[in-house]
């Protein structure tokens, strides 16, 4: 296998260098993409093994850092706009090796820290991911805050207030609230029923309440004691017994591509990533809303609500570039429309939307 280590840039707030490692099969295409996720303390570097195990069984593996880890640049807010790092570096892969990897497979897997990524990038890109796995992830972050002092000061220094100052940040956090977006992509959670780091009832929650939203293909894997494969933090024995629930059926192709559908109600938990269009409220990771939306094949009609945030905050959208002459109004009334940025061309942009705005696009 060859080790190829690269930079890019945000696409949300042009944040650059961001850096990657990746972990390549020598021979092979329409190899399955494998996005792996470091601790929360760690970076790319450490995670040479995992990717290289990942190579050897036939996917290509990718350790993007989290902004401000190692030598990339920003700054980590725990599950905040870090989060959208992961998209871009998906799409930086994705451009690297265009001739190796397949498009339509793209897979996540995180531990501690990595899991918590995993689980954010699960309810704000839905249709991105082929399947995500998560082990002793953070699902929520205020509930980390509030489980032991350590984790107070830690989370609080990286989202820039308490859950008790700022409980909106904290909200947009909470991927245990926004699940319902993601009906389609398969997850599989792992943990250790003496787990303590990372509170195991953060899995229970989000399991909890994708079942009462009626989604299906969510399943949690509690190990204890006498098993002989135990998810211990940190110090997996027998890994492998978790990897063979999930890893031949990345190889194979299993998993299919997930897709929104035309009509419905997703929360805006900062933001939110969908093949046909993009949504940052306020900083992307300061303010919520919810978007009721309606696709149709000459005509997008896309509704913020329910707003919680900063004062004045407001967004932008972008969408796949349409390619034809395109109308807008907000509000109901006629907005010089989209713009199309140079080092862009695959996206047209819409600015300074209000939180509450009605949007309809005709094409």
């Amino acid at each position: 296998m060859e080790f190829v280590d690269f930079s890019y840039c945000s696409s949300f707030d042009g944040t650059s260098p961001l850096r990657a490692i990746a972990a390549c099969p020598r021979q092979g295409d329409k190899l399955p993409l494998v996005i792996c996720m470091h601790s929360y303390g760690g970076d790319r570097r450490g995670m040479i093994a995992c990717l290289a195990g990942r190579a050897q069984r036939g996917m290509l593996a990718v350790a993007p850092d989290m902004r401000g880890r190692a030598d990339s640049a920003g700054r980590g807010d725990d599950g905040g706009l870090e989060i959208a790092d992961i998209y871009d570096a998906v799409i930086a892969a994705g451009r690297l090796f265009a001739d190796r990897i397949d498009p339509n497979s793209i897979h996540m897997v995180g531990w501690s820290g990595g899991g918590g990524s995993v689980y954010q990038a699960f309810v704000r890109m839905p249709e991105l991911f082929n399947s995500a796995q998560a082990f002793y992830g953070i699902a929520d972050y205020g509930y980390l805050a509030n489980s032991s002092p350590d984790w107070r000061q830690k989370v609080t220094q990286r989202v820039g207030q308490t859950p008790e100052q700022a409980p909106v940040r904290y909200r947009i956090r909470n991927a245990v609230e926004a699940v319902g977006n993601n009906p389609m992509t398969p997850m599989h959670l792992f943990w250790d029923e003496q787990e303590t780091l990372c509170p195991p009832e953060m899995n229970r929650r989000f399991l909890q309440r994708a079942q009462l939203l009626g989604l299906k293909d969510i399943h949690a894997f509690e190990s204890k004691e006498g098993d002989t494969g135990r998810w211990v933090h940190g110090a997996e024995i027998h890994g492998e017994l978790a990897e063979a629930v999930y890893e031949p059926r990345i190889v194979s192709g299993e998993f299919p591509r997930p897709s929104l559908p035309s009509t419905g109600t997703l929360l805006i938990p900062g933001f939110l990533i969908t093949r046909r269009f993009t949504f940052c409220l306020g900083s992307g990771e300061d303010t919520v809303a919810m978007l009721d939306y309606t696709w149709n094949p000459n005509s997008a009609i896309l509704k913020l609500s329910q707003a919680e945030g900063q004062p004045g905050a407001c967004g932008w959208a972008r969408f796949a570039s349409f390619n034809k002459v395109v109308q807008v109004r907000v509000n109901g009334q006629p907005h010089p429309g989209l713009v199309r940025k140079i080092d862009d061309p695959e996206h047209d942009y819409l600015y300074n939307i209000g939180l509450t705005d009605h949007i309809q696009i005709e094409w």
